[in-house]
């Protein structure tokens, strides 16, 4: 069976016999993985092979019949489920950057209180949550950052060009020609 354009690695009889092993060990889906791969990276003829996955592991534990399906589900559930307190942990450790960097103050008019997380590249892009991507903005200015209002990214985009030295080098202000309504609209990226 093929994934996408990459065929499934077989499992060598040693990589199975360190599975087992480290399983008995009571070894985590993680470390079963991190021990695999580097017995992979470490084999004639592996090189830039597909690694193992703990998915992968749990599969194979399944399929050999050391853990039941059940088993696998519940490891994926909690997989899932500390992926996104991670997620949340780094998002609010993230926020709480930006507010430091920013004085607790909206970086396009000053205004105190209630502010706003606003990604300058957007989420959907870089799937990540990191300060150097990020501003805090209040309620009105977000919402016309969002926009795209030419004058509001050019002054987000300044003042993080002002709060890093090297902002302008890794990242770009951009325009858009708007149909709909003749305005021009702008946005920063990665370079």
């Amino acid at each position: 069976m093929k994934y996408g354009n990459i065929m499934p690695m077989k499992w060598s009889r040693e990589q199975t016999d360190l599975l087992i092993k480290l399983f008995n060990e009571e070894k985590s889906m993680d470390e079963i993985a991190d021990h695999l791969n580097a017995l992979i990276d470490g084999t004639p003829g592996f090189r830039n092979k597909v690694t193992r996955s703990p998915k992968a592991i749990a599969m194979k534990l399944f399929r050999l019949g050391l853990i039941s399906e059940e088993r696998v589900e519940e490891w994926a559930n909690e997989t899932e489920e500390l992926t996104k307190t991670q997620r949340k942990d780094k998002l609010r450790d993230e926020k709480n950057k930006v507010l430091k960097r920013e004085e607790e103050k909206c970086a396009v008019c000053g205004k105190r209180g209630k502010l706003e997380f606003a990604h300058i590249v957007p989420f959907r892009r870089t799937k990540i949550n990191y300060a150097k991507e990020a501003v805090a903005l209040c309620h009105e200015d977000h919402l016309l950052f969002d926009e795209k209002n030419a004058f509001e990214v050019k002054k987000v985009y300044d003042h993080m060009c002002k709060k890093y030295s090297d902002y302008w080098k890794e990242y770009k202000l951009c325009e858009e020609y708007n149909q709909m309504t003749n305005k021009d609209k702008m946005w920063i990226g990665k370079k």
